[in-house]
């Protein structure tokens, strides 16, 4: 029998040529229905090679007289760069396999022995860096297994019998002192232990047939959060505190799950997030917020992903940027505002793919839809006035390299390298007269390093030290009118003191 497919247009692009369930032929076309790549296995077996709709190689690999996949196979990106390298047996995966990242970098790499995962498996990090180890067994993770952060420091020790968690689960700081552990049988929490930074115990949980106080707390002792939990598993509100005894959030659960109404607080009682969940999935609207109390972000959710129209705002309050979105991807419009709220940018998505981008003409209205050729490519726009807009380049659906935004009078919004989607390096804000709002470091998307904010009038606002995205160490607050200086001193992430 014969198979047609057909591209988002509506037009024919492939047709396979089956007999008894088995592929014997496959031709591509072109937009005019000519043949451009055909593949056959009329004669038992052969090295097929497949395409996607816009003519891009997608994979590759032998298939026997049975039509099952035999030895090595690859999947490609649609810049021609592989995605994924795996061997097979008797159309199973049996050996190798290992997944890559456009610009080379291996994300995962493990071993399968008939169709399961066995062996020996690692995942890593956009940068490369080592991110997951351990040891897969008939497709179940046994034993100990290593998990990293993003500077390369071990924060999780999780021990696994039969795919469960079991025995003693270890999380330690990035200085490497342990923080806590968790004692499991059979994938059940049984108790809890947290230490200080010396080693001593600071508090223990321990689950009598299954219910109890899980309660945490920040080295010095002072209540961190506390939780209920009955079954086994956390039940009802869950509360997390600053040092001083302020909340700083408050949700609720059902079953371990993230269930009902959320809502957290920057220290000082500022609301930070709200929004909900059913079933630890996000649902209906979400809103963030700056320090200063201005709206981040309006977002909504349906079954947990984003679906239809998210907004962000900058911190002074106008519109940055309006996006669409189709059960968690992007699709439609994502459209750059200027400081006056004046288009400067309409990136156009298909399912999360950039196809095309615009900008606003001398006329007042959009030019027609600059096409990128395998989701890549470099973007320049303008704003209505004539002057640019933005400048960066896109690789395989990312931005990736230096880019610039602009205000309509011509001077630098933002600027910085991104890798890979990711800011990295230093990364600059500019308030609309050309002086700094904001300068940061980033490595692949984390903050780590100092960032400096400054008010409109050039004071300074904050002074941030972090590390691998947690602040760290003395951080400081200034009073736009007075100048007084608020010092806060953190210990990854957790503020320890105020003065």
């Amino acid at each position: 029998c014969k198979v047609s497919y057909y591209d988002k247009d509506g037009i024919l692009y492939s047709e396979a040529v089956y007999d008894k369930g088995r592929l014997r032929e496959l031709n591509y076309l072109d937009k005019k229905g000519n043949v451009t790549h055909t593949n056959t296995t009329r004669k038992g077996a052969g090295l097929i090679t497949f395409y996607s709709p816009n003519g891009n190689k997608s994979s590759e690999g032998f298939f026997d007289k049975e039509g099952l996949k035999q030895g090595k196979h690859e999947e490609y990106f649609s810049g021609g760069k592989k995605s994924v390298v795996s061997e097979w047996k008797d159309g199973e995966l049996n050996g190798p396999y290992a997944s890559y990242l456009p610009n080379g970098i291996k994300v995962y790499e493990t071993t399968y022995k008939n169709g399961k995962e066995d062996g020996y498996a690692k995942a890593y990090f956009t940068n490369g860096a080592l991110k997951s180890e351990g040891w897969m067994v008939d497709g179940e993770k046994q034993q100990s297994w290593l998990y990293y952060t993003l500077a390369g420091h071990l924060y999780r020790k999780i021990y696994f019998r039969d795919d469960e968690l079991y025995g003693y689960s270890e999380y330690f700081y990035p200085s490497q002192k342990i923080d806590y552990e968790f004692r499991y049988l059979n994938g059940w929490i049984q108790e809890m232990t947290q230490f200080d930074t010396l080693g001593n115990v600071i508090q223990e949980n321990k689950l009598t047939d299954g219910s109890g106080k899980m309660i945490f707390r920040l080295i010095d002792g002072k209540l961190l959060s506390e939780a209920a939990y009955t079954h086994f598993q956390m039940n009802g509100e869950k509360k997390g505190y600053f040092f001083d005894g302020s909340l700083s959030s408050k949700s609720n659960y059902r079953n371990n799950n993230l269930h009902g109404p959320y809502i957290s607080y920057f220290f000082g009682n500022k609301v930070s997030s709200e929004g909900s969940y059913e079933d630890d999935k996000k649902v209906g609207n979400w809103k963030r917020y700056y320090g200063n109390g201005k709206l981040e972000s309006e977002e909504v959710y349906v079954n947990g992903q984003l679906h239809g129209i998210v907004k962000t705002y900058t911190r002074n309050g106008s519109l940055d940027r309006v996006a669409n979105y189709k059960e968690g991807d992007l699709h439609g419009t994502v459209t750059y505002y200027g400081d006056k709220e004046e288009v400067a940018l309409v990136l156009n998505y298909e399912d999360d793919r950039l196809m095309s981008y615009q900008y606003m003409g001398a006329d007042g209205k959009l030019i027609a839809p600059v096409l990128l050729k395998n989701y890549s490519g470099k973007i320049s726009a303008l704003y209505a006035n004539g002057k640019p807009s933005v400048e960066f380049t896109y690789y395989e659906n990312n931005v990736d390299g230096p880019f610039k935004y602009f205000y309509s009078n011509g001077k630098v919004k933002h600027e910085g390298v991104m890798k890979g989607g990711y800011f990295d390096g230093e990364i600059k804000w500019f308030h609309p007269d050309g002086s700094l709002q904001k300068s940061a470091v980033y490595s692949y998307g984390n903050y780590h390093g100092t960032s400096k904010l400054f008010y409109p009038n050039g004071k300074p606002e904050m002074e941030l030290n972090y590390y691998d995205d947690d602040q760290h160490g003395i951080n400081k607050y200034y009073d736009e009118k007075t100048g007084a200086v608020q010092i806060r001193n953190y210990y990854y992430g957790f503020i320890q003191s105020v003065k």
